[in-house]
């Protein structure tokens, strides 16, 4: 199985046996979006919040232009609104900066424009010192996540299972 990853200011789709990475994210936020029936996973990369600028190339560094452009493509993948799941990793201050609000304020951005979608976070791991790496696998219907230097834990897993679960 091929992994992928997305980089920060990228979107990245997968489906049945598709892996995605998000590499080791700091302040960023990786958003995975899942739609189980569909057998559909995605993932935004996102550096900076708020809408980018008119002038800006990059518009998917930016939360709001990252979550919509996320959202999208899992419609135009099949994915229905009432089925996708959402999860948000990441905005941890790493440099252990006490005048940092860059961290703060990209969590705060993300939970408000998936609000402003209607999508509810099913679970989140954000925040703190240490950087993180989430991997989706929707060949088991599964994230890990590693934070700091620990391994890689199981963060979710579907309870209908994937290809391997019962």
């Amino acid at each position: 199985m091929d992994r992928s990853y997305a980089f920060s200011g990228e979107l990245r789709i997968c489906k049945i046996n598709g892996k995605l990475s998000s590499g080791a994210i700091g302040s960023c936020i990786a958003v995975i979006m899942i739609d189980m029936i569909k057998r559909v996973g995605a993932m935004a990369h996102i550096m900076l919040s708020g809408k980018a600028p008119e002038k800006e190339s990059n518009t998917t560094k930016y939360t709001c232009n990252a979550i919509s452009g996320l959202y999208g493509k899992m419609i135009r993948q099949g994915a229905s609104d009432k089925d996708i799941r959402t999860f948000i990793f990441g905005g941890a201050n790493v440099l252990r900066d006490s005048n940092a609000n860059l961290p703060e304020s990209n969590i705060a951005s993300v939970k408000s424009c998936l609000k402003e979608l209607k999508l509810k976070i099913e679970k989140e791991s954000v925040g703190g010192f240490e950087r993180r790496e989430v991997i989706l696998d929707m060949k088991d219907i599964l994230i890990t996540c590693s934070i700091g230097d620990a391994g890689k834990r199981e963060f979710w897993a579907s309870k209908h299972g994937g290809n391997n679960r019962t």
